[in-house]
């Protein structure tokens, strides 16, 4: 019964790592777009990729 307790441990503490991993780097990533697009907005739409629309007149 022991053993059980310890692989949902295990479990439970992986999940939270990657979690906490995912989360912290999808946080820096944001913050460095956000930062960026005020200095440069060019520089920060081509590293996010966002294309530009063209007006189809």
């Amino acid at each position: 019964m022991k053993i059980w307790g310890f692989v949902l441990f295990l479990l439970v503490a992986g999940m939270a790592f990657w979690l906490l991993t995912f989360v912290a780097l999808f946080v820096g990533y944001w913050i460095s777009i956000n930062g960026l697009s005020k200095i440069s907005p060019k520089l920060a739409h081509k590293i996010a990729g966002v294309k530009e629309e063209e007006d189809s007149k």
